[in-house]
């Protein structure tokens, strides 16, 4: 009997089926939460300077980080610097009693906090000069999250269950790990670490198609990504409601506990089995689908 008609036969009313692509499906939500996650990490508070250094001197105007560094290169300087509302709060340029002028950057900083209480921004002053780490954050998550995608492609020589197993135990510590980090360097390998396994995502939809009749395999499919969109909203509601990257990050954890009944119920895939020459343990793996999905199978 070739693949497609055991498929076929030991489906029956997908009971199973149906309670397997409910949970793995759920897994898409999460997915949703890591990319609005690099929305919400990346925000960046409206800022003020609080460097006592600038605000005490007998003067100040503010200034670019350009007129900044050629004041530094010893360039001289004919045009009357006027301070600017649409000049960020980084750099200025500050008379002490004596009349002396000197360029001084901004080291401290006052945060409004009434779009994100805290955010990286905050936490780390990625603002000014500083920016650049954050843009580097979501690079470097996005280029993880491809680099991901093209290891996962060379994981079909390993059993499926396996490969799905190991990237939610990823997946569960680097989560866990992300909100406890205490400098930025650890924020920045939690969230590369994290994203190089979305394509679990991928894989799991691939694992049901696998024990699904091709006749079922579109209406399942279309169904598979619709916690998706319910997953992206409820991130942009959680982040509102938080309004604490960490506090964000610790409330995604509860979304955690859709992992416990893929551990349990998760099969290995029959098509890998058949496929890799695995006789024995293919048909096993059919007569438990089709004990699942209430088929009695005949002798032979």
């Amino acid at each position: 009997m070739d693949f497609e008609t055991a498929i076929e036969k030991v489906y029956g009313k997908g009971t199973f089926c149906i309670i397997f692509a409910i949970c793995l499906s759920l897994l898409t939500s999460l997915m949703a939460f890591e990319f609005q996650s690099i929305v919400f990490l990346g925000f960046s508070n409206n800022f003020n300077c609080s460097d006592e250094r600038i605000l005490n001197a007998s003067s100040h105007i503010w200034i670019s980080k350009e007129t900044y560094n050629d004041i530094l290169s010893g360039e001289n300087f004919t045009k009357v610097f006027n301070a600017s509302n649409l000049l960020e709060q980084c750099y200025a340029l500050i008379t002490n009693e004596i009349g002396n002028a000197q360029p001084q950057a901004c080291e401290k900083f006052a945060y409004d906090s009434s779009m994100m209480y805290k955010t990286l921004a905050t936490d780390y002053d990625l603002v000014c000069g500083r920016k650049r780490y954050a843009n580097g954050l979501v690079s470097a998550t996005m280029v993880a999250s491809a680099f991901g995608h093209f290891i996962a492609a060379f994981t079909d020589r390993f059993r499926r269950r396996r490969i799905i197993i190991f990237y939610m135990l990823m997946e569960i510590f680097w989560n866990i790990l992300t909100p406890l980090s205490t400098n930025l360097s650890m924020v920045f390998i939690c969230r590369i670490m994290r994203v190089l396994s979305i394509p679990l995502c991928f894989i799991t939809v691939s694992a049901l198609y696998e024990i699904l009749p091709a006749s079922k395999r579109t209406i399942y499919g279309n169904f598979y990504w619709t916690p998706y969109c319910l997953g992206y909203l409820a991130t942009a509601g959680l982040a509102y409601l938080t309004r604490d990257w960490r506090l964000f990050r610790y409330y995604g954890l509860l979304a955690q506990i859709i992992y416990i009944p893929i551990f349990l119920i998760l099969p290995e895939s029959p098509r890998w089995l058949f496929l890799n020459g695995k006789c024995e343990e293919y048909h096993k793996i059919l007569s438990r689908l089709a004990k699942w999905n209430g088929v009695k199978l005949s002798e032979g």
